[in-house]
C-alpha cells in the first residue's frame, strides 16, 4: 500500500533547467542538479509509527514532514522531506543537505518502543493507544460497579433510617402494650423491618 500524503499542489519542487544568464560551464553544472527526492526515514521500532505527532507538526517542532507511506502499521516505510528542503539535490549528492540530515530522534523512537504512563497521546503508536483505551475502559467499568454498590448501600441505610424514625414515633405515642409487642418481635427477628411491618398492619 502506498499513500501520497500530499495533494498535487501541496509540495512545489523546483524543476531544474538552464538559465540563460549563466555561462556554459555554470549552466552545465546547473543541469546536472536534480530535484531533491523524498528521504526514506529509518524507523527501527516494530511497534508502529506515532502518527499523532503530525497533527500539529509546527508545535511539535518536527524537522520533517511526511510525503509518502508504504507497508503497514508494523513495518512502515516512510518517505519524508526536510522542513527546510531546498528542492534541488547537489551535483554530487542524491539529496539536498537539509534532507540528508533528517533523522528520527532517539527519544521519539524510545517512546514508540516502550511508552511511559505519562506520555502525551500524540507520542503513542496505534497499539499503545489501543492498550490505553482498554485500560481506561476497564477503570471506567470498575468505577461504575463501585458506584452501583455504593448506591445500594446508601439505599439500605436510608431504609434503616426510615425504620428507626417510625420506631421513634411509635415510642413517642407512649403506646406501651403496642411498643412491647413490637420490640419482642424485633428482638426475635433481630430486625426493625418486622417492627415496621407490624406498625403498618396495626394502623
Amino acid at each position: 500500500m502506498v499513500v501520497n500524503l500530499h495533494g498535487p499542489s501541496d509540495v512545489h519542487t523546483p524543476t531544474p533547467g538552464p538559465n540563460p544568464r549563466l555561462t556554459s560551464i555554470e549552466d552545465t553544472a546547473y543541469v546536472l542538479q536534480s530535484a531533491c527526492p523524498e528521504v526514506l526515514l529509518e524507523w527501527a521500532s516494530p511497534d508502529g509509527y506515532p502518527w499523532g505527532i503530525h497533527a500539529n507538526s509546527s508545535r511539535m517542532n518536527l524537522p520533517y514532514q511526511l510525503e509518502r507511506f508504504a507497508g503497514d502499521a508494523d513495518t512502515p516505510c516512510l518517505w519524508v522531506r526536510s522542513m527546510t528542503c531546498t528542492g534541488l539535490a547537489g551535483t554530487a549528492q542524491a539529496k539536498c543537505a537539509p534532507c540528508r540530515s533528517v533523522k528520527v530522534g532517539r527519544i521519539l523512537e524510545t517512546r514508540a518502543q516502550s511508552a511511559a504512563a505519562h506520555n502525551p497521546y500524540q507520542y503513542l503508536t496505534h497499539s499503545q493507544l489501543v492498550d490505553a483505551l482498554w485500560e481506561m475502559t476497564a477503570e471506567k467499568n470498575e468505577q461504575t460497579l463501585k458506584n452501583l454498590n455504593m448506591a445500594r448501600k446508601v439505599s439500605r441505610s436510608t431504609s434503616r433510617m426510615s425504620d428507626q424514625k417510625r420506631l421513634i414515633m411509635a415510642i413517642a405515642t407512649s403506646d406501651s402494650p403496642r411498643l412491647n409487642s413490637l420490640m419482642r418481635v424485633a428482638i426475635k427477628q433481630r430486625t426493625l423491618t418486622a417492627v415496621c411491618f407490624q406498625l403498618g398492619r396495626k394502623r
